[in-house]
């Protein structure tokens, strides 16, 4: 058995070893992305399928164990909030659908919804954990919890419904336990589901006041007052082409009269352009905004608000991801047509649009914001002491944005390439009195210390990398005697430093900056930059001056560029 064994070990030990070298490299960069999470399990699985042998013994070749099992942990908790996420959304979708046909099964509805609430709650713990365990792995957390919000918000609200219409004592105690369970939950708590699950169980508190009465009989009996009447149900396609951003068939649906207001409500109390908002689906919410605009009679309510948490439409916008040219559109719109005093309204947690905006952060909309004048809302805090500059600040620092320059530019990609000797041509040290071979055009540079220097170069080169060189070569006259060659004044407004259009010309015949002997003096840098932008010349070349021109202006000596 050992010398089969090791005969297995043998046949295995390149591919393992490739296995190795494969986690390791995926260990090293930042983070892993779940697809090459799942390629490095295949390609495990796979081996272990042809050698038939199990981690123990693969481990004598170096095969990481321990890695491997916790990536399976952390594949595993991806596929189950993958599926707990189309669960929930079935849930809600067949919900609004049921409600829509006025059906009754609220038992069966109410059982799947508490399931799929269940599941996607503890899907998203185990998530939680994943993230804060030894793998970096890029999970996408920030746009998950932005999904996660409006489907936990929209299960809470069919099974707060269903427990009012038909009430279920057993269904109510197991929906309490579950979101006294999640309220302890830090997972919960740290994506803002924990004022939610509160308000939840205050309603379901009342709800519970109802359902049960003295000697332990259920509500809803003879002589009890009648459930409330559910809102307005838009049709079932119509919810589901609205969840799936089916602009198409929106607009089929307006079109053949099957939706004629834009203040039509779900079963939740949503309107049909609060749920585009909340699903992140700007075009539709756009085109619902052209068929019924607010000053209609049958218009859509720019005042709409989250009957729980406050939420205006402009949170709601402010919060897409991602923030789409469709999406800064529809901010403008909602922002430009809403009235001033609904402008800046506060959530149950006194957070504006801004707060919104700042914690993603969303910075087209603070630009958008700033703009219209807002600057004093930028300062004001919510009822935990954040104000939106507090929250963009803080972000800046976990991210360790701006803590350091950024490394140079990389011109690599403008080099010329090396079969290619036009280096060999490029103009010697300016003032030497030599030209390179077969040089035809002079620049002349009035040097703010050596006086008119002259640059030879080529008018190829010249005129193929500048429009503005290429315009005044091409109207010149040209020479009566062959020996003349043309002259080139470089303006004084963009360079006086023969220094500088020396480094200028040479990046024309090599594509790099090889030597900058002037690389930390902000007012070369000045006059190579406007050099570049005068002339047009190339746009690697503008863009490194500008790079190391805004290196070094913290000096004290550049302080007057």
């Amino acid at each position: 058995r050992g010398a089969v064994l090791q005969k297995k070990l043998e046949e295995a030990a390149p591919e393992a070893e490739a296995l190795r070298r494969r986690v390791e490299e995926a260990l090293a960069r930042p983070q892993i992305h779940p697809a090459e999470l799942r390629q490095i399990l295949d390609m495990a699985e796979n081996i272990q399928a042809r050698s038939r042998l199990q981690d123990a013994e693969l481990e004598r070749l170096g095969w990481p164990s321990k890695v491997l099992q916790q990536m399976r942990e952390a594949s595993s908790s991806i596929d189950d909030w993958h599926k707990s996420d189309e669960v929930a959304k079935k849930v809600i979708a067949a919900g609004s659908a049921a409600n829509g046909a006025g059906d009754d099964g609220g038992d069966r509805r109410l059982a799947r919804a508490l399931e799929a609430l269940e599941h996607l709650l503890s899907a998203w713990c185990r998530l939680y954990a994943i993230a804060r365990g030894p793998l970096r792995i890029d999970l996408g957390l920030d746009r998950r919890a932005r999904g996660a919000k409006p489907m936990v918000s929209a299960l809470l609200d069919e099974a707060l419904a269903l427990l009012r219409r038909s009430p279920d004592v057993l269904a109510a105690r197991q929906l309490e336990a579950l979101l006294k369970h999640g309220a302890a939950r830090k997972e919960l708590q740290d994506i803002g589901l924990t004022p939610l699950v509160q308000q939840a169980l205050q309603e379901l508190s009342e709800c519970l006041q109802g359902l049960v009465r003295p000697g332990g009989r259920l509500g809803g009996g003879a002589g009890a007052p009648a459930a409330p009447e559910p809102c307005l149900a838009s049709p079932d396609v119509l919810w589901q082409a609205v969840v799936d951003g089916d602009v198409r068939t929106v607009g089929a649906v307006i079109q053949s009269g099957g939706l004629v207001s834009g203040r039509t409500r779900d079963p939740r109390g949503h309107s049909v352009l609060w749920d585009a908002c909340a699903f992140h689906r700007a075009e539709v919410a756009l085109l619902l905004l052209r068929h019924f605009p607010p000053d209609a009679p049958h218009g859509v309510d720019l005042g709409e608000t989250h009957a729980r948490n406050g939420n205006s439409l402009l949170h709601l916008v402010a919060g897409m991801h991602p923030f789409t040219t469709q999406a800064e559109g529809l901010f403008a719109m909602l922002f430009e047509r809403m009235p001033e005093a609904l402008q800046l309204h506060r959530n149950s947690r006194g957070q504006t649009f801004l707060h919104t905006a700042a914690g993603r952060p969303n910075f087209r909309v603070l630009r958008l914001a700033a703009a219209r004048g807002l600057e004093a809302p930028f300062a004001e805090a919510d009822s935990a002491g954040w104000s939106p500059l507090l929250l963009v600040e803080h972000h800046c620092s976990v991210h360790k944005i701006a803590e350091q320059p950024p490394s140079c530019r990389d011109l690599s990609s403008a080099r010329i390439p090396p079969w290619c000797p036009l280096g060999a041509l490029q103009p010697p040290a300016a003032g030497s009195g030599a030209g390179p071979p077969l040089a035809d055009v002079e620049v002349a540079v009035e040097d703010a210390d050596k006086g008119l220097v002259p640059i030879r170069a080529h008018r190829v080169i010249l005129a193929a990398s500048s429009a503005v060189w290429h315009r005044d070569l091409r109207a010149e006259r040209p020479p009566e005697d062959s020996s003349e060659i043309s002259i080139l004044h470089l303006e004084q407004q963009y360079c006086r430093s023969a220094e500088v259009a020396l480094l200028a010309l040479r990046f024309l015949y090599t594509g790099a900056v090889q030597e900058c002997p002037f690389r930390s003096n902000g007012h070369l840098l000045l006059q190579l930059l406007r050099m570049c932008a005068g002339l047009r010349l190339p746009t690697p070349l503008r863009l490194w001056a500008l790079d190391a021109l805004l290196r070094c202006l913290d000096e004290p000596e550049d302080a007057a560029v």
